[in-house]
């Protein structure tokens, strides 16, 4: 759908949007960025999973890639708040090696791939250089980042502890770090919102989680403009 399509469709569903709902909208959008996007490997406690989500839309990420190789990506909805409704969420579960699927598909579209892992190596997360496109991955709570992760990985960081602890909960370590990322890039110059397509694109998505039979509408949209 071009994007005069995609003004015309959003155009037509707001008319059936209280006009506080599409404020908004217009309000949250220039603070969503896919500057930095999040990645997920096998969470399978389904809190983590949720709150993960509700981390990512708090923080304006607005693509959560959801890798399964062995784990189901659960989410409860008393946790998550509905944010899950607002986020574009890829799953990635048709291959033997979902991992390597996903993380060249965010390769090729000119993405550094992040691996978070506690310990020594890694550069603390206060440090990482963000004028390029990330893909921050989170490991597995059993297992961790996989080795097919860490081989795609273009640098790997950490968050600094004292304890005797040196790793964090997977859904604290993510709210930890992009807070970190997000609030640096904000106040920088890069170019993070996004571009034009995307938020009609998202604007669309919105409107359609928001209105009941959203899909009776959309047919009879195509109708209209066949």
């Amino acid at each position: 759908m071009n994007y005069r399509k995609q003004k015309l469709l959003f155009n037509f569903l707001a008319n059936n949007l209280s006009s506080n709902r599409v404020c908004k909208f217009n309000k949250i959008l220039p603070e969503r960025t896919k500057h930095f996007v999040a990645v997920v490997e096998d969470i399978y406690q389904e809190r983590n999973a949720s709150a993960i989500i509700r981390t990512c839309d708090c923080f304006g990420i607005q693509e959560l890639n959801i890798i399964e190789n062995k784990n189901k990506y659960k989410i409860s909805k008393h946790i998550a708040k509905g944010s899950e409704n607002w986020l574009d969420l890829k799953v990635f579960d048709e291959h033997k090696n979902n991992s390597q699927t996903c993380l060249s598909e965010l390769k090729n579209k000119g993405y550094q791939i992040v691996c978070t892992i506690p310990g020594k190596g890694a550069v603390n997360i206060s440090e990482l250089c963000i004028k390029k496109k990330s893909a921050i991955v989170f490991g597995g709570e059993k297992e961790g980042i996989t080795k097919t992760a860490l081989n795609y990985a273009d640098i790997t960081v950490k968050i600094p502890t004292i304890g005797f602890n040196q790793s964090l909960n997977i859904s604290v370590a993510a709210a930890i770090i992009f807070y970190e990322l997000t609030n640096r890039l904000k106040r920088s110059k890069i170019n993070w919102s996004l571009n034009e397509s995307e938020k009609i694109d998202t604007k669309i998505n919105w409107a359609l989680k928001s209105i009941k039979n959203s899909d009776k509408l959309l047919k009879h949209f195509k109708s209209l403009h066949r």
